[in-house]
């Protein structure tokens, strides 16, 4: 992304708060007014009231003075109340565009990033940019105004050190810019940096278990050393530029008022300049440089925010669902009769048509049909569910349900249609009711016999109404959490269904009791099983054999244990 694309999107972050930027800025300027007037009360009351021994004239200009800190006092109050609800607004407005893009993200573009790593991103991000709703940048829009301002002050005083003053600011700019430059380089080597960090922890954090279990402790630790003795040391640099950045201001800004200390005195002498006026002039200086320091130091703040205004737009342009979406509403006939077909599906995560995972895959799933499918890890069992959920497209082929292409379909209509178990389905940190209803009224005797029917009654009767099961269920047993999962496909009465290895952590009796709801309660429901049980697949109506990533053959658990060498190897390797 180019700057000036990034100053444009950076631009329309304010054009929805004009009216606050608009009183913020006529608040600035009146600021402005009142600083430019200052100086010339302090050389009244100088030369009108104590070099003239007039001490009214004293009295009128201080109180003059006075009134007019109370008015910049007030003024500057105010501004500051609609500032902070600026910068609130845009941060409030940049942190909801990355949580509705991360509800649409596709997940091939999701998973390539660590989950630390990219919330991580995206809070330093926002928090630079929305340093456009700091002071620095409306002050600046003033400071234009001071220099003007300083100027005119200056030459009515004295043309020559006018001129004098002038000759410091390509100083100025040079340093500057040459910081500028540093600064820039500094802050994309520090989002990196951090951003490597991020990833390195999150995945250390993901195997914490593995890390105790086989003593890796102390090889982490040197690389969280290395990767953060990096970090510190960019922020080391990048705060001892600032702190350069800050003792040349003074230093120049000292050296430019001993020097004009000098040659006023010399000029106050010669009686060419009075007191008030060089005390009026070193006033006007600081109004000058100042705000030129101000100016320039601006590039330094957009160092900071530019690289990660750039990073944040670049996450808004990933890839998003609403990319896939269709405009067909899901008719009464797909939500209570569903009819699932695949037609020669082709699929590569990277869209090689050599590195395709499933080839040419065809089979149909009638109303009310119970299918499974099976394979060896890698054979695409999953990437199908995934195809089917839309979370992914196929490179090649379609997908159908009653005849419609589902990528023509409202998505959020059609993921509603369908109740899935699996093994990384999540629970939130809520009750156990919140995780299974999701917040839709059920009646309570319909609650209770689910509860039942997943062999959860006598646990959720134990407990608290208001207890919560902790982040992704933590607080509970494997076999728990997914009792919860299928009683949450219970509790949402779709006619799809799909258990993807919902089985898997349950223990005997429940996985009978699973096998039983299957035979009962779910006997008109369509669905869909990835399981390896024999004590499940005996169930299905058909089974759908991959060997890698093709369809191997499709029968009944009976037919296949006499006629499949490839369904008999899957059952003995499981």
């Amino acid at each position: 992304m180019r700057n000036k694309e990034t100053i444009y999107k950076l631009i329309n972050l304010l054009k929805g708060n004009g009216r606050k930027v608009s009183v913020i800025i006529f608040f600035l300027l009146i600021s402005s007014l009142i600083s430019i007037i200052s100086p010339l009360i302090s050389k009244n009351i100088m030369d009108k009231g104590f070099l003239s021994n007039n001490k009214w004239t004293v009295i009128y200009y201080s109180l003059l003075a006075f009134a007019l800190v109370v008015i910049d006092n007030v003024i500057d109050f105010s501004k500051e109340k609609i500032r902070v609800a600026l910068k609130a607004e845009i941060t409030y407005k940049l942190f909801n565009k990355s949580f509705c893009k991360l509800r649409e993200i596709n997940l091939s573009e999701l998973n390539k990033t660590n989950n630390t790593e990219l919330l991580n991103n995206i809070h330093s991000d926002i928090s630079n940019i929305s340093m456009i709703g700091d002071g620095v940048f409306f002050t600046t829009i003033t400071q234009i105004f001071n220099i003007i301002g300083g100027i005119i002050g200056l030459s009515i005083i004295s043309w020559k050190l006018t001129l004098l003053v002038m000759c410091f600011i390509p100083i100025k700019f040079f340093a500057i810019n040459k910081l500028t430059k540093d600064r820039k380089q500094m802050v994309n080597d520090y989002m990196l940096g951090y951003s490597q960090f991020a990833s390195w922890f999150g995945d250390t954090l993901g195997g914490i278990k593995e890390i105790r279990i086989f003593g890796l402790f102390d090889k982490k630790m040197n690389e969280f050393d290395d990767m953060q003795n990096m970090v510190i040391d960019l922020e080391k640099k990048m705060t001892i530029q600032n702190s350069f950045n800050s003792v040349f201001d003074n230093t120049l800004q000292s050296f430019i008022t001993t020097s004009l200390y000098i040659i006023g005195a010399n000029m106050v002498f010669n009686l060419s300049l009075t007191i008030g006026s060089i005390v009026s002039f070193i006033a006007y200086v600081a109004y000058c440089i100042n705000p030129i320091s101000s100016l320039f130091n601006l590039g330094l703040v957009l160092a900071s925010i530019f690289p990660s205004a750039k990073r944040y737009y670049k996450f808004l342009d990933m890839n998003s669902e609403a990319e896939n979406n269709g405009i067909i509403p899901l008719n009464e006939e797909m939500k209570n009769r569903p009819q699932i077909k695949f037609e020669n599906v082709f699929f590569s995560y990277d869209g090689k048509s050599e590195n395709n995972i499933l080839k040419d895959i065809n089979f149909q799933i009638n109303t009310g049909d119970k299918v499974a499918i099976i394979g060896l890890n890698g054979a695409g069992k999953s990437t199908i569910v995934n195809l089917l959920m839309r979370f992914y497209k196929p490179t090649g082929g379609k997908i159908f349900i009653n005849e419609e292409d589902v990528n023509d379909i409202n998505i959020s209509d059609y993921r509603k249609n369908i109740s899935i178990v699996s093994q990384d389905s999540y629970l939130f940190n809520d009750t156990i009711k919140n995780n299974i209803c999701f917040y839709k009224i059920i009646e309570h005797e319909k609650f209770k016999q689910i509860l039942k029917d997943c062999n959860l009654y006598e646990f959720y009767e134990s407990l608290p109404r208001d207890y919560k099961i902790g982040e992704n269920g933590c607080f509970l047993s494997g076999g728990q959490r997914q009792k919860i999962f299928i009683a949450r496909a219970l509790a949402t009465n779709n006619n799809l269904i799909i258990l993807d290895e919902a089985t898997a952590n349950v223990d005997i009796d429940t996985e009978m009791q699973i096998n039983e709801l299957i035979s009962t309660k779910l006997t008109n429901k369509t669905m869909i099983v990835i399981s390896h049980k024999p004590s499940i697949l005996r169930y299905m109506d058909k089974i759908i054999v991959l060997e890698d990533g093709k369809v191997s053959d499709i029968g009944d658990h009976n037919r296949l244990l006499k006629e499949s060498r490839v369904y008999n190897d899957i059952l003995i390797n499981r």
